[in-house]
């Protein structure tokens, strides 16, 4: 529970005047030669400290076109945040990520 309240502060820490960094969730449009999308979850980690994390939130397009002066307001606002948790404030921490799969099989014949 604690972990996804960090992941929400995260979000509410890293929106910007471009929009959120997490997304909504994705659907495949719906099509006669389609079969129903279907949907995996792999969850995993990636190990980082607060400076290697706020490289990688640099490069979410979100924070890439957003102006220098807000992307340096956000990196700040990041960085103090996770200085202040003991989760993350000292040294490596995992960075909790959920890969999703979306697939959906092409029917090679016209359905009526």
């Amino acid at each position: 529970m604690e972990s996804r309240r960090l992941g929400w502060r995260l979000v509410e820490l890293t929106c910007t005047s471009v929009g959120q960094i997490l997304r909504p969730g994705w659907v495949v449009p719906e099509h006669p030669r389609l079969s129903p999308a279907e949907e995996g979850r792999f969850p995993h980690v990636q190990r980082r400290t607060i400076e290697s994390f706020i490289a990688t939130l640099a490069t979410h397009s979100q924070v890439s076109l957003a102006t220098e002066h807000e992307q340096e307001e956000l990196f700040e606002r990041v960085r103090d945040y996770l200085a202040t948790r003991q989760e993350t404030g000292h040294g490596e921490f995992d960075r909790p990520l959920t890969t999703i799969a979306l697939r959906s099989v092409v029917s090679l014949e016209d359905k009526p």
